[in-house]
């Protein structure tokens, strides 16, 4: 520890509000801000098997980037998905950004599937960062 330089800490954004009625597809969009520059490392996203897709917004000004965009899940990515790397200082998040997710499923099953059997979870490596940042999104809040 007393050797580091320079601290880096997950980002994780969790949607977990959402249930998936028997037969239905569902996609729920949610939208963090935390206040900090950070430079990216990597990002990634995660679902369980009945998801779709899943995508990663950056809302800037005007401005809409995409960040990540995995327009067909595949069950297997549940423990091993896409990750998009970065190279120090390729990706810097301004502090007035907002990070959007965008989730779909498809259940097949007769029940509906909520949280935590399916999730909406996006997630990054940051610097300088030196606890996790964490926004669980509740829609019921004000």
């Amino acid at each position: 520890e007393d050797d580091a330089q320079t601290w880096a800490a997950p980002l994780a954004m969790n949607h977990g509000a959402f249930s998936i009625p028997p037969g239905e597809s569902l996609t729920v969009s949610f939208d963090c801000a935390f206040g900090s520059e950070w430079n990216v490392l990597y990002t990634l996203g995660h679902l369980h098997e009945w998801g779709t897709s899943i995508k990663l917004e950056q809302l800037h000004g005007d401005a809409v980037t995409t960040v990540f965009d995995v327009a067909e899940w595949e069950p297997e990515y549940r423990d091993a998905p896409p990750t998009f790397r970065y190279q120090p200082g390729e990706y810097v998040l301004p502090a007035d950004a907002t990070l959007r997710t965008t989730c779909s499923w498809f259940n097949d099953t007769d029940t509906p599937i909520a949280f935590p059997h399916e999730m909406c979870v996006s997630v990054a490596m940051v610097y300088p960062q030196t606890t996790a940042a964490i926004c669980d999104y509740d829609p019921a809040a004000p």
